[in-house]
């Protein structure tokens, strides 16, 4: 049995334009066309495929309303009784006259008779005369595949169809231009004598020949137009070699003499019979140490065994041998690599009496080859290293671009919404102050001060943590950081409560890092104040820092013996204003965590917190190096 890519490839190639129209589903839908369809009726398979055929036959504006209503009843004639249709269509097509046509609407059906698709297809000979005769059946693939070139036009120089080999010569695919102005594709003013030539065959309804030279193929051909009742076919022949031979006298006369390639002729038997100049520059000998000398001179022995009678055999057999490489063997017993281009030298009857080699030295050319090579595995590593750099640049720029959202978010809070209360609370207990400090003795003097003095502290705080929003988004440069000295300095910022708390701060051994040493302070800075912070009542705080040294990246920890954490709640202290506790218990506003892990994530690391309720907590974050 046929495979179905056989079968869909077999349908595709089918001559005569069909369809098929898949009955399976609630609307009678078209699943496959043939490039013989879509050709004829100038649309691509794209525009017809999964149409549903009642929309496709609507449609066509070049069938008449009496025809559509025709076919549509025809398909379901066909099936309701699985038996196939034929019916006669008049279509007035691509601008030409109009044309009469049968289509057979062909059910198949499973075993038990129900059908499961049908075929469309056109198939009388009125359609098929519009192009040429020749385009029908076996001749068809037979012009499909000639090693030369045709195709059929028009008129008015619409192309109808051309063949493979066409399409090769005039370096187009064939659905870009057939149904189109041949003029349209080509630049008529480039084509002049071309376009007269056509037009004369057309005006005079007799057969015209014409030899025009390919530039961009660099071949001759012979061009015949045949007229016929509505256009043109023409015949591209490639007469290339029937060019060369006239003037191949005179042309190798002056290849010979000018070429700095080797040009050696010799008998079949293998004896030298011409040595040119081109030929002494390559091997060393001059012609009178080559004339009349064997041919294996100047092949290694080793291949003038394997590869000479071969070569023989071929010239015998008329054969033309173009670029062959392999080596050769000079006067110094030099080995060099060469291309070889062999023909065979015919008498005059035809015969091959013996061979004309063309030595080209590619020695150089292997080793550039080499080279090239070698650089173009370079430059691939190089493009995937490239490829791979571009896409962790693709990844930071979006880690920055989510970074830069949030904080613009902080920045707006920070600057507007929690800074309005602390304008209002500074504002009021000012003019408190001003107006009714007479009212006042010394110490409730003094807590006007303490609360206007706490109140511009927290402003400081917001505009501290807005700069540093700011900063965040600056490129700074990293600078070798002493976290000892950094906790040293945490240590005197908490003097006054370390001493009232009677806390201990346990830290030795701590690395020096490459980073940036302000966010590092302030990362150190909130895990120390918390674990002061979130202390037992008359329990001396005890803090202890270690940093444990890992392949790729240092591992700190800060350990409390404070009041713990619930486990439900190790990552929701890490959202902004999240609080584990009234702020009557411990102040705070619930940004310190939150900043904290902005800050190592900014940094590339990592934060986590395990800790036991009533025990203490060990807060995690990872630097790397």
């Amino acid at each position: 049995m046929l495979e179905v890519s056989s079968l869909e490839a077999a349908f595709n190639m089918a001559l005569l334009p069909s369809v098929v129209i898949d009955m399976q589903g609630i609307i009678p839908t078209i699943v496959a066309v043939n490039t013989a369809y879509a050709t004829a009726f100038n649309q691509p398979i794209s525009a017809i495929k999964n149409m549903s055929f009642k929309d496709h036959v609507q449609n066509n504006a070049f069938i008449s309303n009496a025809d559509k209503s025709l076919l549509l009843q025809s398909l379901q004639q066909a099936i309701s009784t699985g038996i196939p249709q034929h019916i006669v269509i008049c279509n007035y097509f691509q601008n030409l006259t109009h044309l009469n046509y049968t289509v057979i609407l062909q059910p198949i059906t499973n075993t038990q008779g129900t059908v499961l698709s049908i075929t469309y297809t056109v198939t009388t000979s009125d359609f098929l005369s519009q192009i040429p005769n020749l385009l029908r059946g076996q001749e068809f693939v037979m012009l499909e595949y000639l090693s030369d070139g045709f195709f059929a036009i028009a008129n008015d120089f619409t192309v109808l169809y051309l063949n493979l080999q066409a399409e090769k010569i005039w370096n187009v695919k064939r659905a870009d231009i057939v149904g189109k102005n041949l003029w349209h594709y080509f630049d008529k003013s480039k084509f002049e004598s071309i376009y007269n030539f056509y037009l004369a065959a057309i005006e005079t309804g007799k057969t015209q020949y014409i030899d025009i030279f390919s530039e961009e193929l660099q071949l001759w051909y012979e061009v015949t137009a045949y007229p016929f009742n509505i256009g043109l076919s023409v015949y591209l022949k490639d007469i290339t070699e029937r060019r060369i031979a006239i003037e191949r006298e005179s042309l190798l006369a002056s290849i010979i003499n000018s070429s700095e390639d080797a040009i050696i002729s010799k008998t079949l038997d293998g004896i030298i019979t011409s040595w040119n100049k081109g030929a002494e520059q390559i091997f060393g000998y001059t012609s009178e140490e080559t004339i009349g000398k064997s041919i294996g001179l100047i092949i290694p022995p080793e291949l003038f065994i394997a590869e000479e009678p071969n070569i023989v055999l071929q010239i015998k057999n008329g054969v033309h041998i173009k670029h062959y490489e392999t080596v050769r063997i000079t006067k110094n017993r030099q080995f060099i690599d060469v291309s070889l281009t062999v023909s065979p030298i015919k008498n005059a009857s035809g015969e091959v009496i013996g061979a004309s080699k063309i030595v080209r030295n590619i020695t150089e050319k292997k080793l550039t080859d080499v080279l090239l090579k070698q650089q173009n595995i370079a430059l691939t590593q190089s493009a995937e290293e490239l490829a791979a750099l571009n896409t962790s640049l693709e990844q930071k720029a979006k880690s920055l671009a989510a970074s830069n959202a949030e904080l613009e978010q902080f920045a707006y809070v920070a600057s507007h919404d929690l800074q309005e209360p602390l304008r209002m609370v500074t504002s009021f207990l000012t003019q408190l102050n001003n107006k009714y400090a007479d009212a006042f003795d010394e110490r409730g003097k003094k807590y006007i001060d303490f609360a206007v003095d706490g109140a511009k502290r927290m402003r400081q705080i917001i505009l501290d943590l807005l700069e540093f929003s700011r900063i965040g988004r600056i490129e700074t440069p990293m600078e070798i950081v002493s976290t000892m000295a950094l906790i040293d300095n945490i240590k005197v910022l908490y003097t006054k409560e370390l001493e009232d708390k009677k806390a201990t701060l346990d830290y030795k051994d701590l690395p020096e890092l490459h980073t940036f040493a302000v966010p590092l302070q302030l990362v150190f800075q909130n895990l120390i104040g918390n674990a002061l912070k979130y202390c037992k009542p008359d329990i001396a705080p005890i803090v202890t820092i270690s940093a444990c040294d890992c392949a790729d990246y240092w591992q700190f920890s800060i350990a409390d013996n404070g009041i713990g954490i619930e486990a439900e709640y190790f990552d929701k202290i890490f959202i902004i204003f999240q609080r584990l506790h009234a702020k009557e218990a411990y102040a705070g506003t619930g940004m310190g965590l939150a900043i904290t892990k902005k800050i190592i994530d900014n940094l590339g690391g990592k934060i986590w917190v395990s800790s036991t309720e009533h025990i203490g907590s060990t807060f995690y974050f990872t630097l790397p190096k």
